[in-house]
This record gives C-alpha cells, structure tokens and sequence, in this order.
C-alpha cells in the first residue's frame, strides 16, 4: 500500500471540508449506514429512517469483496466506496447521513464520513464507539486545541461524534441526541443490525 500517497490526497480532501449546515430545516430524514464483514466478504448497510418518529422507511445492502485491509485513519478505503454503493441505490434521498466511524475527528481531518459526505456532496455525521485522535475535555474531543467533536455519554457507555461534512458541530450533536434511544444512535443501530441479519442469512443459505 502506497500510504503516502493516501495520505497526500487526505491532505487535499481535508480542505474541502464545510463545516456549517448545508441544508434544508427541518430535517425530515436521516440515514445511517455501516459494514460488517463474513471473511473476505463485504456486507454494506443502508437504513432510512423519518427523523421525527424514527420510523423506517427503506432498508438496502450491497455485497463485495474486501478491496484494503482495516488500518486505522484509512477507513474511507476500505468502507467508502460500499457505502457509497448503497446510498446511490436508495430510493430515498436522506437530508443527513449518519456514518459509523469519524468525521473530522481524524489526525488528517478526513475520517470516513468526511469522505462519504464530500464524494456524495451530502451533510454527514460521523458516530464511532472509539476515539481515533485527540483528548476529551468537558465531553467536548479537541485535536490540536481545536474542537472536532463530543462524547455522548449513555450511563458508563459513550459514544464519539464529529461532523463529516456540511454540517456544524452544534447541529451534529443535536441530531444524533434525537435519534438516541440506546447507546448508539438510531440510523447506526439499525443498520448495523441488518447487515449482521443479512451476513447471517447467506451462512444459513450455505
């Protein structure tokens, strides 16, 4: 892998980065979309939910192979172009995307959902269960004295949030305080669930 290459473009992606909301209010739909793996196989998920009541509206996986190794800050190489996939084969076109992994909250500013929002031109949250970089301060994560997301905290478990893309970090927490109803936010949840109910049912079929 030529990771200085990779790095250069995150460098160049990374200020492309638009940090105000880019949107219309109210919000009415959300997205949340993650990835699980069975070997070297890739299962994408893509859930939409109506964001006053939560309730689902479409559901979407696309399968592949795995294309680059999970290495920490490169994600987006490795679930980017899935989830990319299953976004475009939805019916639906969510006002906001909620992405498990980071956003800006990443040593070069350019976390996955970061990259999902700037190639989709789509407002983007990043929802990881894990700091990446940075320290946390008053449930606020500060890299290089600047703040790029906070920590939501459900009883001992937290969660970390940055902005992706298109959207402020005041609106970002905001949004994904509404969709909490566990630990982890609604769009995720519920995605993740159907990528391990898809995962599971090709093993059943085998």
């Amino acid at each position: 892998m030529d990771f200085e290459s990779l790095i250069k473009e995150q460098n160049e992606m990374s200020k492309k980065i638009i940090l105000k909301d880019c949107f219309k209010k109210p919000v009415k739909t959300v997205a949340g979309f993650d990835c699980c793996y069975r070997g070297n196989n890739q299962i994408c998920a893509g859930v939409v939910l109506d964001y006053k009541t939560l309730e689902t509206i479409e559901m979407k996986t696309v399968t592949g192979k795995e294309t680059f190794p999970y290495v920490p800050g490169f994600l987006s190489y490795r679930e980017g172009q899935g989830i990319i996939s299953v976004y475009r084969s939805l019916k639906n076109n969510p006002d906001v995307i909620f992405i498990d992994g980071h956003g800006i909250s990443h040593p070069r500013g350019i976390g996955l959902a970061s990259y999902v929002g700037l190639i989709l031109d789509k407002p983007t949250i990043g929802i990881a269960k894990s700091i990446l970089t940075g320290v946390i301060k008053d449930d606020k994560l500060f890299l290089n004295g600047k703040q790029v997301g906070w920590v939501i905290r459900k009883g001992k478990r937290k969660v970390f949030i940055s902005p992706g893309q298109k959207i402020s970090l005041k609106t970002s927490r905001e949004l994904v305080l509404h969709t909490i109803i566990h630990r982890i936010p609604e769009p995720i949840r519920l995605a993740d669930r159907y990528a391990a109910k898809v995962k599971n049912e090709k093993l059943q079929s085998e």
